[in-house]
C-alpha cells in the first residue's frame, strides 16, 4: 500500500508521499512542473476532445499571441474548477466531477514518474478548504473514484488542520501548545486554531472559519480591472471586447505582477504590457508605474475579508483564555507584505508571527501525516473541565492542565 496526500489547489496542486528511505512524508518534486513542488490546476480539452492537464494547457495560455488562439483557449480551457465546481456542473461536455478527477489523477500519475514509490498508489488523502460543503465534499470522494481510488482508500481533511499537523509533527515541537493557522491560497482563505496537548495530540477546540471566495485570484483580478480601467483611459479600449470576458493570458501576467510586488523591495515598479488584440487592431502598449501605497489600497478588500476572519477566531482564543504561542502562514498569497503588516497590528507585540518554509506544500504533507494516523479531534468528542489548581477552562482529554502544568484528576 502506498499513499499520496493531494492539496487540490484553485490554481495549483501539491502532493506529498512517505519516503521509504526515511518512513517521513515528503514534498513531491516534479521535474517539469512550473514550481518544482506544483502542478497547474488546469484542463485543456481539444477540438478533438482529448483531454490535456497541467503545465501544457498552462503554457499555453502563457504564450497564446493571436487573437484566434486566445479564443480558442477560452472555448477549450477550464481554469480554477476547484472554485467553479457545482453539483451538476460540465464544461465542454464534462462533468466538473470528471474535471477534478482528471486533475486528480494527472498528479497521481506525474508523482509516480517523479518518486518510487514501494507499491503501486492506492490510498489517497484529500484536503479541501474549511467553508466546504458536504456536496461539494462528496464531489471531491466521486472525482477520487474515476481517479481510479476505491472509497475506502479516500480520506478528505481540512486545508488548515492539514497544515498545523505538517508544522508540529515535521518539527518534532514539544513545546507548542496553540497554533493560529492562516491559510491564504489562490482561491481560498482558512483560518483554524489547533490545540496541542502535553501528549502531543492535536485539538481543535474552537471553529474555523472560512471563505470560499476569497483568495490571491481575486487580487489577480483587482489587477485585471486596474489595467483594464488604464486601458480605457489611455487608449480607449478595454483589455477584450466583451466587458463581460478575461483574457486568461493577460490575468496570468497579473498574476505575475502580484508575485512580483510580493517579493519586491522597490518603492514603486514599473510594468509595461502588450494590451491582448482586438478585432481590426493592432497591439496596443501600455505602462503602469505603481507604488507599494497604491498596490495596498486596490488589494486591501480582499485583505480586510481574511482579517475579519481571523479576528474572529483570535477573539474567541482569547475569550477562552486558550494558550497561542505561533502564527503559521501558509499559501502563497500569505507573502503579500500587507498579510503580515495587517496580521502583526492584529496580534501586537505578544505573538511569534512564523512562515513555513515550505509554505506552499505544508497542506500536502500534513496529508501524508494524516495517513500515519496523525488526527485531531474536534469540540463536539471534547468533554469541557476546569483544572482544580489554576481554574482555567480544560478538556477532560489533557492529562495535565495545558496553562499550569499541573495534572488533571478528570483526565480520561
Amino acid at each position: 500500500m502506498s499513499v499520496i496526500g493531494i492539496d487540490f489547489g484553485t490554481t495549483f496542486c501539491s502532493a506529498s508521499w512517505i519516503n521509504p528511505k526515511t518512513g517521513f512524508p515528503e514534498a513531491i518534486s516534479f521535474p517539469y512542473a512550473v514550481d518544482k513542488c506544483k502542478i497547474p490546476s488546469i484542463v485543456f480539452f481539444s477540438p478533438q476532445g482529448k483531454a490535456i492537464v497541467g503545465y501544457a494547457p498552462y503554457m499555453q495560455i502563457e504564450n497564446a499571441n493571436t487573437e484566434a488562439d486566445r479564443e480558442m483557449i477560452h472555448r477549450h480551457t477550464v481554469t480554477s474548477i476547484k472554485r467553479k465546481m457545482q453539483r451538476n456542473g460540465s464544461f465542454q461536455g464534462h462533468s466538473h466531477v470528471e474535471i477534478i478527477s482528471l486533475i486528480i489523477k494527472h498528479v497521481v500519475d506525474e508523482a509516480q514518474k517523479a518518486c518510487q514509490f514501494p507499491s503501486p498508489v492506492d490510498t489517497l488523502v484529500l484536503t479541501h478548504p474549511v467553508i466546504f460543503s458536504e456536496w461539494q465534499k462528496s464531489m471531491l470522494r466521486e472525482a477520487a473514484s474515476l481517479a481510479g481510488f476505491t472509497s475506502e482508500r479516500v480520506s478528505l481533511l481540512e486545508e488548515p488542520i492539514s497544515a498545523a499537523l505538517s508544522y508540529i509533527k515535521s518539527n518534532n515541537l514539544t513545546n507548542i501548545r496553540g497554533v493560529l493557522v492562516y491559510d491564504f491560497g489562490g482561491g481560498t482563505f482558512d483560518v483554524a486554531y489547533v490545540q496541542i496537548d502535553h501528549h502531543g495530540k492535536l485539538l481543535l477546540p474552537i471553529d474555523t472559519q472560512g471563505d470560499a471566495l476569497c483568495g490571491g485570484n481575486d487580487i489577480d483580478i483587482l489587477l485585471y480591472d486596474h489595467w483594464d480601467d488604464l486601458a480605457n483611459q489611455n487608449k480607449g479600449r478595454r483589455l477584450t471586447e466583451n466587458s463581460l470576458e478575461v483574457d486568461e493570458a493577460f490575468l496570468s501576467r497579473c498574476r505575475k505582477q502580484k508575485e512580483l510586488l510580493s517579493v519586491t523591495t522597490n518603492q514603486n515598479q514599473k510594468f509595461t504590457e502588450l494590451l491582448p488584440p482586438l478585432p481590426g487592431k493592432s497591439f496596443d502598449q501600455l505602462t503602469w508605474t505603481v507604488n507599494v501605497d497604491e498596490y495596498n489600497r486596490i488589494i486591501a478588500p480582499i485583505i480586510d475579508r481574511t482579517m475579519s476572519k481571523t479576528e474572529m477566531v483570535l477573539n474567541e482564543i482569547r475569550s477562552k483564555k486558550l494558550p497561542l504561542d505561533v502564527v503559521l502562514l501558509i499559501g502563497g498569497s500569505s507573502r503579500i507584505p500587507q498579510v503580515r503588516q495587517r496580521l502583526g497590528e492584529l496580534l501586537g507585540d505578544v505573538l511569534l508571527i512564523k512562515t513555513l518554509g515550505m509554505i506552499d506544500t505544508a497542506v500536502a504533507v500534513g496529508a501524508c501525516y494524516h495517513s500515519m494516523g496523525e488526527t485531531i479531534v474536534p469540540e463536539a468528542k471534547l468533554k469541557v473541565c476546569y483544572c482544580m489548581y489554576c481554574g482555567k477552562r480544560i478538556s477532560t482529554a489533557d492529562k495535565f492542565c495545558m496553562h499550569c502544568g499541573k495534572e488533571n484528576s478528570l483526565y480520561k
